[in-house]
């Protein structure tokens, strides 16, 4: 049930029902759940099946209504409750999802979703109890004052920026604007009326949906522009000469925060470029990769100066959520002190592929190039989280797709190493199957 990201799908996959029997399951495993949602037009009728079946299991519940991920996250938090985020994230309009989080706000371990799915299937969850009580509650600007005290003790001055931001008519707006302005921006909010239908742009903040917006960065000749996805963790920076590659950003962050903190360690995930640890070696720290949605589970155990897959950043003194809107106004206080910020890693490209493979197939599949991959490329293995595989100056990295029938290839090359890696997976796929 659960993907790297939670519960997501259509409505054919995610009816009401099925969310009440999702909030039956969590309380099981907490007793206590703040619960926000995105604006789609699903998440009203969502809300309150996801609600009813809490309460009905027990679990008190506090309603924080259209909100930020990240905010869900960080009252999770504030609390020390379990948080539920009613959110199809970036995609299409008419799905829907839910992301779970612990009493440290970060997301829900292996153990809570299988307790989760557990109860779902094994019938262990009882209706019933009735016991729980609901209240709503309103935490943005509390959210606001902490995350403008933790930015104010990251930069000393003021940022003094033209910013542009587009919401592409999600959630974010509320939040990411004034954070910015705090710092001493002048923000430009563009899309940022709420609709769930996402008329201005898909949701997904990507080169080619976010055309126009670049364009008017440009044109008005803007410091920076920053465009988030319809729950508002993830995060597309744009400069003065255009998009700025997810793992250039997600490199220089890296840079500085390990020259401003004490901790020497970055983890991110296998799909990111060579460039981040070239970066944090140079800066004297070292890189950890982990399975894609495996982040929180890595920071609880260790302490980290910065963890991040592409385009979603993680700021462990903050908390152990993504948080696009404070990595927004970081980005903006790191470029306000330093102009040429991303100088030299602006235009890292990693280029990606999607190949069909039912998901039955998808284990054979996997143990099959974990052999053969190796042997027609040879260079450094990395078997942990799918197959990368480092070879003098360039990599590539092969793993099975959480959420659809697909295995996904990754490869940061000048030449055709995507092709040919992506010809050995069709290859693979057809055999095995």
């Amino acid at each position: 049930m659960f993907g790297t990201s939670g519960v997501r799908g259509n409505l054919d996959l995610l009816p009401p029902k099925r969310m009440q029997d999702i909030g039956l399951a969590t309380a099981s495993c907490f007793d206590d759940v703040v619960v926000g949602r995105d604006a789609r037009l699903t998440m009203g009728a969502m809300e309150d099946a996801f609600v009813s079946g809490l309460e009905s299991g027990g679990a008190d519940v506090t309603v924080l209504g259209v909100v930020p991920t990240n905010v869900v996250a960080w009252q999770s938090r504030q609390r020390e409750c379990g948080g539920a985020m009613l959110t199809a994230s970036h995609n299409p309009p008419g799905d829907a999802g839910v992301k779970l989080f612990e009493e440290d706000g970060g997301e829900v371990c292996v153990d809570v979703e299988e307790a989760i799915e557990e109860a779902m299937y094994g019938e262990t969850a009882t209706w019933g109890s009735w016991t729980g009580k609901k209240e709503e509650q309103e935490v943005v600007e509390a959210y606001l004052d902490e995350a403008k005290d933790y930015l104010e003790s990251t930069f000393d001055g003021e940022s003094d920026l033209d910013v542009a931001v587009d919401a592409g008519c999600g959630v974010a707006a509320d939040v990411t604007v004034p954070l910015l302005e705090s710092l001493g921006c002048s923000v430009t909010a563009v899309n940022a009326q709420r609709d769930g239908r996402f008329p201005a742009r898909p949701s997904k903040p990507t080169a080619d949906t976010l055309h126009g917006f670049v364009q008017l960065v440009l044109r008005e000749d803007y410091d920076l522009g920053f465009a988030h996805d319809g729950d508002g963790d993830r995060l597309v920076v744009v400069d003065g000469e255009g998009l700025v590659s997810e793992d250039g950003v997600l490199a220089a962050v890296a840079r500085h925060r390990l020259r401003n903190v004490d901790e020497d360690l970055v983890v991110t995930t296998p799909n990111t470029s060579s460039r981040i640890d070239d970066e944090v070696e140079d800066a004297g720290g070292h890189v950890e990769r982990v399975a894609l949605g495996g982040l929180p589970e890595k920071l609880r155990e260790v302490d980290a100066a910065f963890a991040a897959e592409p385009w979603k950043p993680v700021f462990p003194d903050w908390g152990p959520w993504i948080d696009g809107s404070v990595a927004a106004a970081y980005v903006a206080g790191c470029v306000a002190e330093d102009p040429g910020f991303f100088d030299g890693l602006r235009d890292i490209v990693i280029t990606k592929a999607s190949v069909d493979c039912p998901d039955e197939l998808k284990t054979g599949v996997m143990e099959e190039l974990a052999s053969r991959l190796p042997e027609k490329f040879p260079g450094e293995v990395d078997a942990s989280y799918g197959v990368r595989v480092d070879l003098e100056d360039e990599w590539f990295l092969v793993r099975p797709s959480g959420t659809e029938p697909l295995v996904r290839v990754y490869a940061e090359s000048e030449g055709t190493l995507l092709n040919e890696v992506a010809e050995e997976v069709e290859a693979t796929v057809d055999e095995v199957g």
